[in-house]
């Protein structure tokens, strides 16, 4: 229980006001471990389906809307790791958007390759 709880407030101090939870790494050494060998990737957040918000208001067009696709760049001579893609990941303003802070799914569970072929990942969330 302290190490949950030691890990949760290194994370609050690496990433202060983070509009989600971080629940994606056991310990923060975790990281910087090299992520991906690829110099840009995008992360897709696809939370925004029908049936989630449906009670809303919200037609399902209009969900279509918060299907959002972070572009996260290696930084120079560098690699893709986990902090660089939840730092861009934190600076992007669909992450601030008051439907997606509403979302009940706002812990940060894994982020997975879409297919071998592409550069596109997809983010998973939980409650």
């Amino acid at each position: 229980m302290e190490d949950i709880e030691q890990l949760l407030s290194d994370l609050d101090l690496e990433f202060p006001n983070c509009p989600f939870t971080i629940s994606c790494v056991n310990k923060i050494e975790e990281l910087d471990n090299i992520f991906t060998q690829e110099k840009v990737i995008i992360i897709k957040d696809d939370r925004a389906n029908y049936w989630h918000w449906w009670f809303d208001d919200i037609t399902e067009e209009e969900t279509k809307e918060y299907i959002n696709y972070t572009v996260v760049k290696a930084p120079y001579n560098g690699n893709i790791t986990l902090r660089t893609i939840i730092q861009a990941m934190i600076n992007d303003q669909h992450y601030y958007n008051d439907l997606v802070l509403r979302d009940s799914h706002h812990f940060l569970e894994s982020i997975d390759k879409q297919n071998d072929q592409s550069i596109e990942y997809i983010s998973y969330w939980g409650s």
